[in-house]
């Protein structure tokens, strides 16, 4: 669990190669929704490890299971770079 948190603060700190592609005028909101996904992470990984330490497992695999979907559909928006198109 510290490593998946200590990754996510190191995280923050930079900016995804996405962002290159980004508009300028969309980049502050970029990055803003960059953060705020970061922060979900560590407070899932937060409560996850809360609910390791208590033994409720039923809780833990729920939370596993929204921190699984969270990695999903962010890194869909902030890591995946678009394809260039062919000529």
């Amino acid at each position: 669990m510290l490593k998946i948190q200590t990754a996510g603060v190191s995280a923050k700190t930079m900016m995804p190669p996405k962002l290159r592609t980004i508009e300028e005028k969309d980049k502050a909101a970029f990055k803003v929704g960059y953060r705020k996904e970061l922060n979900s992470l560590l407070k899932a990984t937060a409560d996850l490890d809360n609910a390791l330490l208590d033994g409720d497992l039923e809780k833990a695999k729920q939370v596993a299971e929204q921190i699984d979907a969270l990695k999903k559909s962010s890194h869909e928006v902030y890591k995946k770079m678009p394809r260039k198109k062919k000529d």
